[in-house]
């Protein structure tokens, strides 16, 4: 397993690819954030995959806020 992210970790193409708004480990990293269970402390092992000054500069949206804020 620690060979085959290393491998990912160091392919070019393949980080690129982590990088496309539908990848479910983009999406992971964002919902992370968002919770704030993401800390400085950790940071860094997202950032070798992801632009984490990009997914700070997002809005953070909670599934389903929108069905509630009209609801309310």
């Amino acid at each position: 397993m620690r060979d085959a992210v290393r491998e990912t970790f160091n392919d070019d193409v393949r980080r690129s690819e982590l990088k496309e708004g539908t990848n479910v480990f983009l999406i992971l990293v964002r919902t992370l954030l968002g919770a704030g269970i993401i800390t400085d402390r950790t940071r860094h092992v997202y950032a070798g995959w992801v632009d984490m000054m990009e997914l700070d500069s997002e809005r953070h949206e909670i599934p389903g806020e929108v069905v509630v804020a009209d609801g309310i």
